[in-house]
């Protein structure tokens, strides 16, 4: 054959060619080289509709979680979360995973006014202000780094409550689990009111 025959053979989708005459050990390595390829191919071709499926699996398991949920690789980036998580946080929708880290997803949150702080109400300059934030700021990635595995408490301005849990990954980063507490403090609040005030005439217990 030319070699113009050649490449045709190749284009249309050959993996190899034999010369006339054929040798005989020449084409049982060509046979094996063949057989090879399509058993790499084959086994490519499963790992990749396995890892397709797990992927699905974790999806829809991420999903059932009724608590906000998120995670974080090894870079600091956001790289997962499930609907409740973006219900609880709007903020985060208009970010991509590539660009919000979890210090940068608390920034908006602060600048956008989901979080309540007594302080804010209070008359303060541009500075002080800034102060609290860096506060407050620091305090909450302390936490996620030296206390990971004890959950801390967020007030919303809202009024809602939300308990925040981190956990560290082998592999690097964390994951956050994000639940909704409001009714749980409601509770406390209204027993400890009750415990300091008269139950007939709401006044406060001497």
């Amino acid at each position: 054959s030319t070699t113009k025959d050649k490449v045709a053979g190749l284009d249309a989708g050959a993996d190899d060619y034999l010369s006339m005459p054929i040798q005989p050990a020449l084409l049982h390595a060509r046979v094996n080289a063949c057989l090879g390829k399509k058993f790499f191919a084959d086994k490519e071709k499963e790992q990749t509709i396995a890892l397709e499926k797990a992927q699905k699996t974790l999806e829809t398991a991420v999903e059932s979680i009724e608590d906000g949920f998120a995670v974080f690789d090894a870079d600091g980036c956001l790289s997962m979360t499930n609907s409740r998580f973006l219900e609880l946080y709007p903020h985060a929708i208009t970010h991509t995973t590539q660009d919000i880290t979890y210090e940068s997803f608390l920034r908006q949150g602060w600048d956008k006014g989901l979080y309540y702080q007594e302080r804010r109400n209070e008359r303060h300059t541009l500075a002080s202000l800034e102060l609290i934030f860096e506060e407050w700021l620091r305090a909450h990635l302390e936490h996620a780094q030296s206390n990971i595995g004890k959950a801390f408490e967020d007030h919303l301005r809202d009024d809602r409550w939300i308990e925040v849990l981190n956990t560290p990954i082998a592999s690097g980063g964390m994951v956050t689990v994000h639940k909704d507490i409001t009714q749980r403090k409601k509770q406390e609040e209204e027993i400890l009111f009750r415990a300091d005030h008269d139950p007939l005439t709401g006044l406060a217990n001497r």
